[in-house]
């Protein structure tokens, strides 16, 4: 009776309810136990919610007076190869798809074809949910799963065929995620993004060669996915600990592909990053991978790039771009001379710059690479806006606006802010620049994407009019509106008329 829902604790609860997955009498043994505990406590201890969800009036009916209780009266109900389907399908994080379903939970007294008759049995049953093609389980159910699958003694064959399913996955997206087919393949992996962490957690838990071995190569394969959808939080922690679960005998290859991946994820640590494309290099070098070999070197001169040094980032982007004509890749042709044009805008050589960006378009349309059309023509529109022509500059940024929103990638959105907001400064809006400014400050800390040096400075001449016209204070102020604003509200900003 003395409970009071109230600024300080509105959070722990929203949590609390969401966790339980909305079900009532969850939320009521819950909501009992803050007698004796606070609610960031019961948050905690949710991962135990059978042993803490306990002690319901003992005027209700048994199956009232438990959490687990109500669960096991309707799993009860099932027959058995609904209980060992239920069972297998706990596996699954953040929901699944038949043919995973298939894939993974088939076998036994399961035969593949059954599957969607069971599958639809424990939907009817309301102990699955099934939405917009996908099934999944409350997460209440599936901790109960998750005791049962180990009851049945599968939870590590279960894990296994999971992790395996998911890795095959991300291997076959890995070459589509740099064509014109890439929208589809990283919306595909966005759906499975829950289960694709759980499968590195797990080779990470399992620790052996094999499982680890098996992690580096998915890792890899998942760093384009990682980075283009604002993941490479998880992403660094995932690979981190992979790498620290190596015990020498892992495959080379996989090994290099993961500390190549690392570095990308390094979130503006530029030395680590600069340290794991080092030891990668080192080790394509001595497998004689001329592909690896380029890609390397390209990641050493956006390091070297991003920081400063231009002669050197030059030096290995022409490395990599001899490498990349030698061996006829053209994907990364696009992405070495992308960067050997961005380094000639940040360098104010704006001639240059246009040569090379338009060069990696023209071949980008043989690729096919959406990530690099839409980054090449976000730096023609910088270049544009410093020669002076300011219509061509808006048509450059609203085109790669629309093909990162369309990517759902938030960093290259966030870029695109950042160059509206020079433009409308430079056509003398400096309100709507400003707010614009602090709204792409604020969603770049909320997903960890930080500015580089090289482009923090290109950006600085246009802030600092953009103050000076506005004054002090009321440029403070719109930066202070402006990071209120939400990624699709402050594109609106940008787009408007």
């Amino acid at each position: 009776p003395l409970f009071a829902l109230e600024g300080s604790n509105r959070t722990a609860v929203e949590a609390v309810c969401a966790r339980l997955d909305g079900i009532p009498l969850a939320i009521e043994l819950a909501a009992a136990r803050v007698r004796a505990m606070s609610v960031e406590q019961i948050g905690e201890r949710l991962d135990q919610r059978f042993r803490l969800l306990t002690g319901g009036s003992r005027h209700l009916l048994p199956r009232q007076q438990t959490l687990r209780a109500l669960i096991d009266w309707s799993y009860d109900l099932l027959g058995e190869s609904e209980r060992l389907l239920l069972a297998r399908v706990s596996v699954f994080v953040g929901g699944f798809s038949l043919e995973g379903c298939e894939g993974i939970c088939s076998g036994g007294v399961i035969e593949e074809w059954g599957v969607l008759d069971l599958l639809t049995s424990l939907v009817d049953k309301s102990l699955v949910q099934y939405e917009g093609g996908r099934y999944r389980l409350l997460e209440t159910v599936r901790q109960y799963g998750l005791e049962k699958l180990a009851e049945f003694g599968e939870a590590e064959t279960l894990r296994r065929r999971h992790r395996d399913w998911h890795a095959k996955l991300a291997a076959e997206a890995k070459p589509h995620l740099q064509r014109t087919e890439q929208v589809e393949w990283l919306a595909q992996l966005e759906l499975e993004h829950g289960n694709l962490c759980a499968a590195l957690e797990w080779c990470i838990a399992e620790g052996s060669v094999e499982a680890v071995s098996r992690g580096l190569q998915m890792g890899a394969d998942l760093q384009v996915f990682w980075e283009i959808r604002g993941h490479c939080q998880t992403g660094h922690e995932l690979i981190e600990g992979l790498l620290a679960a190596r015990s020498g005998g892992e495959d080379a290859s996989a090994v290099a592909g993961a500390l190549n991946c690392a570095g990308a994820m390094c979130l503006g640590d530029y030395h680590a990053a600069r340290a794991y494309f080092e030891q990668a290099l080192a080790i394509h070098r001595e497998l004689g991978n001329r592909r690896g070999e380029a890609t390397i070197l390209n990641n050493l001169g956006d390091v070297a790039m991003h920081t400063g040094d231009y002669p050197v980032a030059i030096g290995y982007l022409e490395q990599a771009l001899v490498i990349s004509r030698e061996i006829g890749n053209r994907a990364s042709q696009v992405v070495n001379l992308g960067n050997l044009g961005s380094i000639a805008l940040y360098a104010s050589d704006y001639p240059a710059a246009r040569r090379y960006l338009e060069h990696a378009l023209t071949i980008n349309r043989e690729v096919g690479n959406r990530v690099w059309q839409a980054g090449c023509s976000h730096c023609l529109g910088l270049v544009a806006m410093h020669t002076g022509d300011y219509p061509a500059a808006r048509g450059y940024f609203e085109q790669s606006g629309a093909i990162n929103r369309e990517l759902g990638n938030p960093q290259g959105q966030i870029e695109v802010l950042e160059g509206f907001a020079c433009y409308w400064c430079a056509v003398e809006q400096y309100p709507r620049a400003a707010r614009l400014y602090g709204a792409a400050t604020a969603l770049r800390d909320s997903i960890g994407a930080l500015i580089s040096p090289s482009a923090a400075a290109e950006q600085k001449p246009w802030r600092v009019v953009c103050e000076a016209a506005l004054g002090t204070d009321q440029y403070a102020a719109c930066l202070q509106e402006g990071s209120a604003l939400t990624l699709e509200q402050a594109c609106a900003l940008a787009l408007q008329q």
